[in-house]
């Protein structure tokens, strides 16, 4: 009999390959007459649209992130504490439902162009004027910072306090330490944001397809749904994960040029500073606030004195209710797979394990839309061999899916928590007699513990906010709080949209919250063991 860990590996590797194995040989179908009219009429502006949106979103999110991250590191402003947990709160909107609210805030009905025509300023020629691509940049950039923005954060609490203090004794001003040393360093963990926000454009569907942008996975959808051509889909959707394969070699290129570090762990980190002009960053985490966080959610609670209706209230907690199942099993079994996984790296760190081990974490590189269509190209195998798999949509695709999209987040929330833990305490384990299971269980699962409820927290939240995933993959009859804000605002109905939107901002805010409470808790019980040791 295998190991059980091994085993865990095995399968979370099979997991993630199958879908997108079958998905090549169905890609490989020859061309019918669908896919010849996409090539000749659709081909070209998917790839234009698709490569101007993610480079300008990807862009915008990195000039709103990098500041943010040096102001918080290294100035100490009013409000700094209160706003440095609020700047992640914006990871709980999902991007699709602050495209709604500001598409309609900003239109001629909207509360800003109702407000200037007040004052006397009439900018509806303007607004008309302005292309869709400038509305699906701006909700990009202000719901997806985030990413950048700790992760450069995460970078520069790292850094050396010297470095700041000698750019400045050699002359460089605040601004001139960042530009000429800072920024030079932050490069990798600036495309490491960026790699992730692009992946998150790359996989939106709800933004661009309400925006009328021709992307790839507005494409998907039309080939899909519009055409039930599932051959022109699968060729869609490999020419998509070209544009994910170019986006993660960039990455990887621009990780290689992290070539300095700090040579001595005894270096003082930098340390937060009165600032005279303190006032202006409170006023510029605040601007970015209130667009990407307290302006959609005051036009929900806006909508919902408008459209509360308590007779919808049944409906709507069958839907919270499939959100939140659907999220809380397909977290659960992404977590016991990604335990499995990581502990079987650590007790057997063979070459080839560790390769699969990676393989087992490309899924969440892979646009949701793509993946559905690996999901269903394997399914319909497996029915067809008289496997008992049902072909039609069912939740079990949809929790598998799920499970193959965000695996890599619990991995690599599992692996953080083995990496402050080590490998000390399973060793004395064993030296007592405790086996590798027993030693896992008793000893090692009780340190990891916060680390994996945070990766446990994040899966689940990504759950909720998926989209494309549930909209191609749901059973029949099946409405999550996601797919029924989608159906509101296709429908044009959007002050129905606002009590399913705020109860995903909501449950996601909570999630979020907890998840960085329990990572800040990591990092202090860490730290008190580092002091205990030294």
């Amino acid at each position: 009999m295998p190991d059980p860990w091994l085993l865990a590996l095995r399968v979370s590797v099979a997991c993630v390959l199958l879908p997108f194995a079958f998905l090549a040989v169905r890609a490989a179908a020859p061309a019918n007459e669908n896919w010849r009219h996409i090539q000749e009429w659709a081909l070209k502006s998917c790839l234009w649209d698709t490569a101007l949106v993610t480079f300008l979103g990807t862009a915008g999110a990195s000039l709103i992130g990098v500041p943010l991250a040096w102001i918080t590191c290294l100035f100490s402003f009013p409000g700094k504490s209160v706003l440095e947990w609020a700047l992640v709160l914006p990871l709980a909107i999902p991007p699709y439902i602050a495209a709604y609210v500001i598409y309609h805030l900003t239109g001629y009905t909207g509360g800003i162009q109702v407000g200037l025509r007040l004052l006397g300023v009439n900018v509806s020629r303007l607004s008309a004027a302005a292309p869709p691509l400038v509305f699906a940049v701006f909700v990009f950039a202000v719901t997806l910072f985030p990413y950048v923005y700790l992760i450069v954060k995460a970078f520069l609490k790292k850094q050396s306090a010297s470095l700041y203090e000698n750019a400045r004794l050699l002359g460089c001003g605040t601004w001139g330490a960042f530009f000429r040393v800072f920024l030079p360093l932050m490069v990798p963990s600036i495309m490491g944001g960026a790699a992730l926000t692009a992946l998150e454009i790359l996989s939106d569907f709800g933004v661009t397809s309400h925006f009328g942008l021709h992307t790839f996975t507005t494409a998907i959808f039309g080939a899909w749904f519009g055409m039930s051509d599932a051959d022109s889909a699968a060729k869609l959707s490999v020419m998509l994960l070209g544009g994910v394969f170019t986006v993660m070699v960039v990455n990887k290129l621009a990780q290689r040029g992290q070539k300095y570090h700090a040579a001595s762990s005894r270096e003082r980190a930098l340390q937060p500073q009165a600032l005279r002009s303190g006032l202006a960053c409170t006023c510029f985490c605040v601007l970015v606030l209130f667009f990407s966080l307290l302006f959609p959610v005051g036009q929900l609670l806006y909508w919902l004195t408008l459209s509360w209706n308590p007779q919808t209230l049944p409906r709507l907690w069958e839907n919270a209710w499939n959100t939140i199942s659907g999220g809380l099993t397909a977290a659960t079994l992404t977590m016991v797979l990604a335990v499995g996984t990581v502990n079987a790296t650590r007790l057997f760190p063979s070459r080839l394990n560790l390769v699969l081990a990676r393989f087992a974490t490309m899924g969440y590189s892979v646009p949701g839309a793509v993946l559905a269509m690996g999901v269903i190209s394997l399914f319909t195998f497996l029915s067809r061999v008289g496997l008992p798999f049902d072909a039609s949509r069912t939740t079990v695709m949809l929790l598998f899916a799920y499970g193959v999209r965000f695996f890599a987040i619990g991995c690599h929330a599992v692996e953080s928590g083995f990496g402050k833990v080590g490998n000390i305490y399973r060793e004395a384990a064993s030296t007592l007699g405790a086996g590798p299971a027993e030693a896992f269980f008793r000893v090692e699962l009780p340190l990891v513990r916060d680390a994996m409820l945070s990766g446990f927290a994040l899966v689940f939240v990504d759950v909720v906010k998926e989209l494309p995933l549930t909209l191609i993959l749901r059973p029949f009859n099946y409405n999550t709080l996601g797919t029924r804000v989608y159906d509101f605002a296709r429908n044009e109905i959007l002050e129905e949209m606002a009590l399913p939107a705020l109860l995903v901002i909501a449950i996601c805010a909570v999630f979020v919250s907890v998840a960085a409470a329990l990572d800040r808790a990591n990092k202090w019980d860490s730290h008190v063991k580092r002091k205990d040791v030294s």
